[in-house]
């Protein structure tokens, strides 16, 4: 009897100890009962939304945008792909998940400075400048109700920068300003951020 993730049990028809082990043939044709070959199956893992986001993000930064598959982050994790889509319809959206929840922090700043928040922000974006670009892409491909290719981490940042500056064209010019400064490579770490 196994006890499955969602809790439920499978009974296996005949116990481990009945499976016949595998005859090996030598070379002068003796059957000989060799050891239990054993397969890696993938085994059924209690897995969080968090650990699978974190794996998405290790694949991503070792494989890029093509060499994260599905498969891949299964592989990482040592889960059943099925384990994976229990949380996300496909990779789309897995990636999409991955990419905003590295702005998670800057909307939270957001909420109290501005000037601290794009600090980070131009710190986050240019860490992983790949990512940064593909949370756009992936934005800018999909069904979205509010401005297209602003990914939605982004537009909270926006309007947490319009409260603090009490001017909303004022937040969209500030975020267009230093976001055209990251994709020029002129904004890092170091680098001081735009003035409004």
């Amino acid at each position: 009897m196994t006890t499955m993730v969602d809790g439920s049990t499978l009974t296996t028809s005949r116990p481990v100890a009945d499976v016949p082990k595998p005859t090996v043939v030598t070379a002068d044709r003796r059957q000989v009962a060799g050891p239990p070959t054993t397969t890696s199956k993938p085994q059924a893992v209690n897995l969080s939304r968090t650990q699978i986001l974190h794996a998405t993000a290790i694949c991503l930064a070792e494989c890029g945008y093509d060499g994260t598959t599905i498969r891949r982050i299964a592989r990482e994790l040592g889960c059943a792909v099925g384990s994976i889509y229990r949380y996300f319809d496909d990779k789309r959206s897995l990636l999409d998940a991955v990419t905003q929840a590295r702005f998670e922090p800057v909307a939270q700043v957001a909420e109290v400075s501005a000037e601290r928040s794009a600090s980070l922000y131009a710190h986050v974006a240019a860490d992983e400048p790949q990512q940064y670009r593909l949370m756009f892409w992936l934005a800018s491909v999909g069904d979205h109700h509010e401005v297209p290719g602003v990914p939605a981490v982004i537009q909270r940042i926006i309007e947490a920068w319009a409260l603090q500056m009490g001017d909303r064209r004022k937040a969209e010019r500030f975020w267009s300003q230093l976001h055209g400064r990251i994709m020029l490579g002129e904004v890092g770490p170091n680098a001081a951020t735009p003035t409004r």
